[in-house]
């Protein structure tokens, strides 16, 4: 009986043996395959996107031999799309789709990405020149050796760089009709107020991995000290997700709480403060019992202090709420003009009583809400503070040690900032050095 029931069992077990060896051996050279080739183009692949995934030849392990099999049938799907049995073809590969669908999506779960600074286009030529030197110089078997060299790439770029003490520098980044403002502390830590982001794109966080995550990775940053959210609208917002994954972020600060944010949090509201590297930080809007419709008015308001330098960031507030804490606004060296210059904020009285030296205005370029303000920018005028735009000039950066104030602009042509003004806190010496703003981006 037991007989009968095996007898479709090989009684020879060599031929499944020979089947399972040339099955590991396929699998085995697939996956070196796979590797060798994933780490010649890494560099490649971190100047396209600053990311690298470990799960990269596990993929193609799992797929190219389920596409081997797909393309064949889709071939064959093409001569008999007339026929009544186009439909077996059909059924396979949408059974296929389907498949691979399920592997993608378990490998984006199980996914572990790394993410480093982009890789310079000579630093790039420079590697694949070495890479083909030495490859023609090594004996035959030792030719594989050239591997290392994209794995020491990958560890030079993720090691997290050592710093030495600095100014503290305030960067607005040129991420459209958003906002985003990188904080680099004198003792080199890093924060962030808004992440960017845009409600008209398809992918909100679009801008975010785009300019401000390749912002943050060229300037080393591997950790955030916190992340600040002034109000959740995408604008603001949209990039918090892809951030807090690309990065380590100790804590995420915000006082309207929303579905995205994650990991360690702290509520702010009027009155609390605390202080980082020397610099001591006050909210100075919402009250901890405000309600409103409009997010744009529970928007977070925060003073920086360093030394005699003082910068005021404003979120979307609009005039009502200017009023509600002209009574606790000092004056101050730098101000984030509210609501990307609308002329519904940054009010007369509200420029009176902060009296800026500079203000800057996060904007898009040609954007179709006419931002920034003409009539904002004459108010801004009429209080002698110096008025600038990522809208005519990108990227905004201000430094100072605490006494003096350099404001920089990134220059396009130049791939580096570029001073365009100098001046000193102290408000009887002012603004002692200006340069024409009439330069090309």
């Amino acid at each position: 009986m037991i007989e009968s029931l095996t007898a479709f069992f090989p009684r020879d077990p060599l031929p499944i043996l020979r089947f399972l060896g040339l099955l590991g051996y396929y699998s085995l050279s697939l996956l070196v395959t796979s590797i060798s080739i994933q780490l010649i183009l890494l560099p490649l692949v971190l100047q396209h996107s600053n990311r690298w995934s470990f799960l990269q030849p596990l993929s193609n392990l799992l797929l190219v031999p389920l596409f081997s099999l797909i393309l064949p049938v889709a071939f064959g799907l093409l001569l008999l799309y007339w026929t009544p049995i186009a439909f077996l073809p059909t059924f396979f590969l949408n059974l296929s789709s389907a498949v691979v669908e399920s592997i993608l999506n378990s490998l984006d779960e199980a996914n572990r990405l790394i993410y480093v600074a982009q890789p310079s286009i000579p630093a790039l030529l420079g590697f694949y020149w070495v890479v083909i030197i030495l490859y023609l110089g090594l004996p035959r078997k030792a030719k594989s050796a050239v591997l290392i060299l994209p794995v020491l790439l990958l560890v030079l770029l993720t090691r997290t760089p050592s710093r030495v003490p600095g100014p503290l520098q305030l960067t607005m980044l040129d991420v459209g009709q958003g906002e985003s403002i990188h904080i680099r502390y004198p003792d080199g830590s890093d924060a962030l107020v808004d992440t960017g982001g845009s409600a008209l794109a398809h992918k909100p966080s679009l801008v975010s991995e785009r300019v401000v995550g390749r912002y943050l990775w060229n300037q080393r940053a591997r950790r955030l000290n916190y992340l600040l959210i002034t109000h959740p609208e995408t604008d603001h917002r949209g990039g918090y997700k892809f951030l807090t994954r690309a990065f380590s972020v100790d804590q995420s600060l915000y006082f309207e709480p929303h579905r995205d944010y994650s990991g360690h949090r702290l509520q702010l509201s009027r009155g609390d403060s605390f202080q980082l590297s020397g610099v001591w930080h006050e909210v100075l809007h919402p009250p901890r019992d405000a309600t409103s419709d409009n997010h744009n008015a529970l928007s977070l308001v925060l003073l920086l202090r360093y030394g005699h330098f003082s910068a005021l960031l404003t979120g979307d507030i609009g005039a009502s709420e200017e009023r509600m804490i002209l009574s606790r606004l000092p004056k101050v060296t730098l101000l984030k003009v509210p609501h990307h210059g609308s002329r519904f904020s940054t009010s007369q009285d509200f420029l009176k009583v902060t009296t800026p030296q500079v203000a800057m205005i996060s904007a898009g370029r040609r954007n179709a809400f006419g931002h920034p303000s003409p009539e904002v920018l004459e108010r801004i005028k009429e209080v002698g503070a110096f008025a600038v735009s990522t809208a005519s000039l990108g990227s905004l950066r201000i430094l100072t040690d605490g006494f003096g104030w350099e404001l920089q602009h990134y220059s396009i042509n130049r791939k580096q900032f570029v001073t365009v003004l100098k001046g000193d806190s102290d408000r009887n010496a002012g603004i002692h050095r200006r340069k024409s703003l009439m330069l090309q981006r």
